[in-house]
């Protein structure tokens, strides 16, 4: 029994061997493999685990996860949504610690950004979802989020990993509030996180879902486009077609003017994120990139925002 937990101690410690054993109702002996998920992960540390024919992710959170997410909030949207087939399908949830197993689908892979028809079912996938009669019991929108991540960094060593000049360009963004504001719409159920990397296409199924809701509120819809653009640091045209997917029709200057608004506010968020992660995880070359990607990527969102703005304008009379 020790050996069988002591094989996969480089990877996973001996209560987490003992919970997951729990769960499957197994010994040690028959977990056939533990591996570090393939996939790129940047909020917590995810395992494969593969026993008696089956394959498992576990997930455990990342330094400082509990001042972003709300595990309870998490659970609570996979119950929610559970009858649509629209999530990863749930193992084991623990809320306190935050540890979570689903299903893991071999031979899947995320959305291809280079791929024009990957990005149609990806933001199909995104509507369908905005679409569902679910009402999570928490409002939360970009700049709610925006300011708690501001506050999160400036008191801790984050501020330090700020890029050059982001501080200035965030009141930028904080001063665009009432602009953006006059062209918001109905809330509806939102991911929260919804990057490339959270819409999975899994091998044998018809169409792709969506993963890793860390982060379920009532909010705009815009801003879980602006966080697909972002992480893909998707260009101009990818963005605008992006959105005539989403749309299902050409987008007008209105909402061209609402996906770049909400760009800049989401990535000035998660520059916020990592430059508070590059204080306090190890890899502090990879959370510093991410971070002046986002701060490059926010001041190119708002940039477009305000070439779309007079057009909006017009359209909003």
């Amino acid at each position: 029994m020790n050996d069988a937990v002591t094989k996969w101690s480089d990877k996973l410690d001996a209560f987490h061997i003992g919970l997951v054993c729990g769960v499957l109702g197994i010994i040690p002996q028959e977990i056939d493999d533990i591996y570090t998920n393939p996939g790129r992960g940047i909020n917590n540390d995810t395992f494969v685990i593969a026993a008696k024919g089956q394959t498992y992710l576990y997930r455990l959170p990342g330094k400082g996860t509990e001042l972003f997410c709300d595990r309870d909030r998490e659970y609570d949207a996979y119950m929610r949504l559970k009858e649509y087939a629209i999530t990863d399908e749930l193992v084991y949830f623990e809320p306190r610690l935050g540890i979570k197993m689903s299903v893991y689908y071999p031979n899947s892979h995320v959305t291809d950004v280079t791929d024009d028809e990957e990005l149609r079912l990806s933001t199909e996938l995104i509507r369908r979802f905005h679409n569902l009669p679910v009402e999570f019991p928490v409002i939360d929108t970009p700049y709610m989020r925006l300011g708690r991540y501001h506050k999160i960094a400036e008191e801790s060593a984050g501020k330090e990993h700020y890029p050059e000049g982001f501080e200035s360009f965030l009141q930028e963004v904080l001063d665009f509030q009432p602009t953006l504001d006059r062209f918001s719409q109905k809330l509806c159920p939102c991911h929260g996180d919804c990057l490339p990397n959270n819409v999975l296409f899994p091998c044998g199924k018809p169409a792709p879902i969506l993963i890793d809701f860390e982060f379920p509120a009532m909010s705009d819809p815009y801003g879980d486009l602006a966080a697909f653009c972002h992480d893909g640091e998707l260009k101009e045209e990818a963005c605008l077609r992006c959105l005539d997917f989403y749309l299902g029709r050409p987008a007008g200057d209105l909402e061209r003017f609402k996906l770049f608004g909400y760009i800049a506010v989401v990535a000035a968020m998660w520059c916020c994120w990592s430059s508070y992660k590059a204080a306090v995880e190890k890899n502090v070359e990879f959370y510093d990139g991410y971070s002046l990607m986002s701060y490059r990527y926010a001041k190119f969102g708002l940039e477009l925002a305000r070439e779309f703005l007079p057009g909006a304008e017009k359209e909003l009379g």
